[in-house]
């Protein structure tokens, strides 16, 4: 099974730029990757933070959690309440997919979309506020929830 190691204080990329010192000859930085959103429960996240010990995977899985802030609105606009979710961006490589998400869907029926994840329109104001190309990822999410096209 795999291996869990709690990292704080790190973007993915800070992790991809340190991968080949972390994890040395299990990095394969050729390896097809892809991102995707997990939105589950906020109840569950202690659950998913240890979901890779469980897990079978060939690659390391990188993963972060976001809380949603000051954009919470925007989701809220979207009739979803963000203080009953946790997000979690997982970076993984696609043959690992599969195992990764098996039991969620066979067993608790997770839903699939895709979700445009977008920079925060500068009409919010925020001041830690940057611009970036809007990127589409697949998103899974517990059946409990309902889905959202944009998130911020």
């Amino acid at each position: 099974m795999g291996i869990t190691a709690m990292i704080p204080d790190m973007t993915i990329g800070q992790l991809y730029s340190e991968a080949d010192s972390r994890w040395g000859e299990i990095w394969d930085e050729h390896a097809a990757r892809l991102r995707i959103l997990l939105i589950f429960p906020r109840k569950e996240r202690k659950m998913m933070e240890l979901h890779g010990d469980m897990i079978e995977h060939g690659q390391p899985v990188l993963t972060i959690f976001h809380r949603p802030r000051d954009e919470a609105s925007l989701l809220e606009d979207q009739g979803f309440d963000p203080r009953a979710a946790s997000f979690q961006f997982v970076d993984i490589a696609s043959p690992d997919l599969g195992p990764w998400m098996q039991q969620l869907i066979s067993n608790e029926k997770w839903m699939r979309n895709t979700v445009d994840v977008m920079s925060v329109p500068f009409s919010m104001g925020l001041p830690t506020q940057r611009s970036f190309e809007t990127e589409q990822v697949i998103c899974f999410r517990h059946p409990s929830l309902p889905s959202i096209e944009r998130y911020y």
